[in-house]
């Protein structure tokens, strides 16, 4: 007797419920749609992408093989079509349960989310001219400047702009401290592409977005309709990966919409505010292509690229500024390209508000209050800074348990600095540097001490960051 391809599945849905909790039987096994029955033992059934087939080898293998087996018969086989967009013409094997092997993919159109939150203006839109790519008009190459610390990534940028996809160059991965270009970069990089090809769809999101999306989508049981959105993108700029830590649905989702685009020599665009080796929270599959990735590190701004920032800030809006009042912004707003951006507008707004001339005594009032001057001038974290940023180090291992002869190089200096420069007690600056003891503090500041006597070069160095330190 001839069986119903929909009451054996039905069947299978029956035994994998009792063995699945009900979130990821809901996620993972409802998209799923019987096609056709095959013989007396083989059952082939659609799903959404080809995402599915390796997440259930990976964590629902036993458990298809016992649903398969108790219906079908121990010999069972099982035959997937995975549905990919229409720019998708390579045919992908493999990834199933053991004995079922077999994956074809369609060439079906992807459909484009209908009920849930995503970054497209027109649900229905299918062409490059509806596509809202989400770009920051502000943030363009000609209005990005150069500089010694993201020279190497700019011009990585503009040569990937110009040829988005070429496999020496994607993905590209830029990292670097808040608030010194990144996004900017990855906007502009944006920018540039549409200008020198039209026809591709371009995606800027932020990582935060990305999220919410998907969890609208887990909400609404509209993944595959997220993912198979995400996979019709030419160019994806993803802003702030980091915030995938500890997401691990989310990262499911991120990986193959990842693996998907990558297959098809799409470009992908990530930034960090951290190293790859850094990430501690994200999936191993995940770091190993961002390992594999072109990297870019942005460094925070040195002083002739914090004056080139300001004045041609300054000059956009119409503030008129002395050179002593230049220099006194540059040497203290010295973090990021956004706090010179805060500063000076704050001196420019408070100036209009006041009435009052802007010159050195009203720039440091209002320094004051924005970035606290007086507690930075020499505190622990400004110390930090200057040494990490001096030995190209980033601040957060100086206080782990790297004993990399750099990383321990710049920590007794932290600690030598710190103890000459500042009243924080020996116990205070060994627990700022990641619960060290004071018997240890004690002995970096020895060692600095050792250095200075027999190294002139080192000493040299010392005396620089001393300095710069009652900026």
């Amino acid at each position: 007797m001839e069986q119903n391809v929909n009451s054996i599945w039905q069947e299978c849905l029956v035994h994998l419920s009792d063995h699945i909790p009900s979130e990821q039987f809901n996620t993972w096994f409802h998209p799923i749609e019987p096609v056709r029955l095959e013989g007396n033992n083989t059952i082939v059934v659609k799903v959404p992408s080809a995402f599915f087939c390796e997440f259930i080898e990976q964590n629902f293998k036993p458990q298809m093989e016992q649903a398969l087996r108790s219906v079908l018969g121990e010999h069972a086989r099982l035959r997937y079509h995975a549905m990919v967009d229409s720019t998708s013409n390579n045919a992908t094997e493999g990834c199933l349960v053991t004995s079922m092997s077999e994956v074809s993919l369609s060439t079906s159109p992807a459909s484009i989310p209908q009920s849930i939150s995503v970054p497209h203006s027109d649900a229905g839109a299918t062409t490059p001219p509806q596509w809202d790519t989400k770009l920051l008009p502000p943030f363009t190459f000609d209005s990005f400047i150069r500089g010694e610390s993201n020279d190497v990534a700019l011009s990585l940028a503009r040569r990937i702009s110009v040829e988005p996809g070429d496999a020496m160059m994607n993905p590209f991965f830029i990292y670097g401290p808040p608030g010194v270009g990144k996004t900017h970069m990855m906007n502009a990089m944006g920018w540039e592409i549409l200008h020198q090809h039209p026809e591709m769809r371009v995606l800027y999101v932020t990582t935060l977005q990305f999220v919410q999306q998907f969890t609208a989508a887990s909400k609404n049981k509209k993944v595959p309709d997220f993912i198979k959105y995400y996979q019709q993108i030419d160019v994806l700029l993803l802003d702030d990966i980091q915030e995938l830590e500890g997401k691990e649905r989310s990262q499911q989702a991120f990986f193959e919409i990842f693996n998907h685009l990558y297959s098809l020599g799409k470009q992908i665009v990530l930034t960090s505010d951290r190293s790859v080796s850094d990430f501690n929270a994200l999936s191993e599959r995940i770091v190993s292509r961002m390992a594999g990735s072109l990297t870019a590190q942005i460094k925070r701004p040195d002083l002739c690229l914090r004056r080139e920032i300001l004045n041609k800030l300054a000059s956009q809006g119409g503030v008129v500024l002395t050179e002593e009042v230049s220099d006194f912004i540059v040497k203290n707003a010295s973090h990021s390209v956004r706090e010179i951006d805060g500063v000076l507008s704050s001196i420019f707004l408070s100036a209009s508000v006041t009435g009052s001339p802007i010159d050195l005594p009203f720039s440091r009032e209002i320094l004051s209050r924005t970035i606290r001057l007086e507690e930075r001038e020499v505190t622990l974290e400004n110390i930090q800074r200057l040494v990490c940023e001096n030995f190209h180090i980033p601040a957060h291992q100086v206080k782990g348990k790297s004993r990399r002869q750099d990383i321990v190089m710049a920590r007794h200096v932290i600690m030598f600095l710190a103890n000459k420069h500042t009243k924080e007690s020996l116990s205070s600056i060994g627990h700022y540097l990641g619960g060290r003891s004071h018997a240890t503090v004690i002995h970096g500041c020895n060692s600095t001490r050792d250095a200075i006597s027999i190294d002139h070069d080192f000493a040299t160095t010392i005396t620089t960051l001393e300095q710069q330190l009652q900026c």
